[in-house]
């Protein structure tokens, strides 16, 4: 008989992570990757870990001090669960909570209780959409906005259709000008914007993605429509 083969996945737990496309830490970056996000592990090279990102739909590498590891397998259930219990009220880890809440729903085994586990995500989806809706002008909107993001892709999570009356769409567009025009106005306040850390360039990547991917998907979908669920 044929073993059952057990997915390894690694959950990146801070922000932001770069998914770089050869086990080096200069090498070009292939996406930048958030609190929350799911990645296939396939193997390990160079003290990086070799994975899959099916968000972005790409392969590439990273430190495995950016993720956390673990079987999707019914041993590592109750450590899951653990966590997301940690972090079901813990306010802007809600992408990381519903992330732990996902990867436990597939460890379970077959006819398990999952009723905590939906409530949970439920209830990190609710306050998360609602700091969203809410738009605050500050640095953060770019994380907030890629944060929106992670939950929209997370396998077997399913967002509320709409906000405080705002669809998706309208959210994601709201917070990608907003944390665009955050990020050009941090980057210009100074007379040495070279000497800027290359996070705020990152970041300023990742807003101005996010508001092109908006009014793209602006033009694409009709009004009112949900984000896609795994």
């Amino acid at each position: 008989m044929t073993p059952a083969v057990v997915l390894l996945i690694a959950l990146v737990a801070e922000d932001p992570a770069v998914l770089r496309n050869a086990p080096r830490d200069n090498a070009p970056a292939q996406a930048t990757l958030w609190r929350g996000d799911w990645l296939e592990v396939r193997g390990e090279r160079a003290g990086f870990l070799e994975v899959y990102d099916h968000r972005h739909e790409r392969p590439g590498y990273l430190r495995p001090s950016q993720v956390r590891t673990y079987r999707v397998d019914e041993s590592s259930a109750p450590e899951l669960a653990s966590v997301v219990r940690f972090l079901r009220e813990a306010s802007g880890y809600e992408s990381l909570g519903i992330g732990y809440a996902a990867l436990a729903l597939r460890a379970v085994p077959a006819g398990a209780d999952t009723s905590e586990l939906l409530a949970s995500i439920g209830s990190m989806a609710d306050r998360l959409a609602r700091r969203a809706s809410a738009r605050r002008a500050d640095a953060k909107d770019a994380t907030l906005a890629a944060h929106v993001a992670v939950v929209a892709f997370a396998p077997g999570v399913h967002m509320p259709e709409r906000v405080l009356g705002f669809t998706w769409t309208q959210i994601h567009l709201v917070l990608g000008f907003q944390a665009t025009i955050m990020m050009l106005a941090f980057l210009i306040q100074s007379t040495t914007p070279l000497d800027k850390g290359i996070g705020l360039f990152l970041m300023l990547l990742a807003a101005i993605a996010l508001l092109v991917g908006a009014v793209l998907r602006m033009q694409e979908q009709p009004s009112g429509s949900a984000p896609p669920a795994v």
